[in-house]
């Protein structure tokens, strides 16, 4: 439905999963390919290969969706994009990337930064 509903560019959108048996099988993979996704598997035993999304919908269940009710998907939808934009793009994103200019505008070397923590 979601292929149909984008139309995702060839090889420009990858579809990331876990080790299930129903996304190694030849045929997920088959369908992907001939809709133009790009396939990416997560290695096997690595817990932090979605540590980070994980973190992030967490965060957003406990500061957005459990606060209250939404009367439509749009104003769900909205929420959820303001959330985005406001709280984690202009609250959490841009100080460590400010950072992140001063220090290399001061010569430093700017270290790996977690934006999400």
């Amino acid at each position: 439905m979601a292929i149909e509903q984008r139309r995702p560019r060839d090889g420009r959108t990858v579809i990331h999963s876990d080790q299930g048996t129903q996304f190694t099988s030849w045929a997920f993979t088959q369908r992907a390919i001939d809709s133009g996704l790009v396939p990416s598997m997560g290695s096997v035993g690595n817990c932090f290969d979605n540590a980070m999304i994980e973190s992030f919908c967490s965060r957003l269940q406990v500061e957005l969706l459990d606060r209250r009710r939404w009367k439509t998907r749009v104003e769900l939808a909205n929420a959820i994009f303001e959330y985005i934009v406001r709280d984690v793009i202009n609250l959490r994103v841009k100080p460590v990337l400010e950072r992140h200019d001063r220090a290399k505008a001061a010569g430093q070397s700017p270290r790996v930064l977690y934006v999400l923590s």
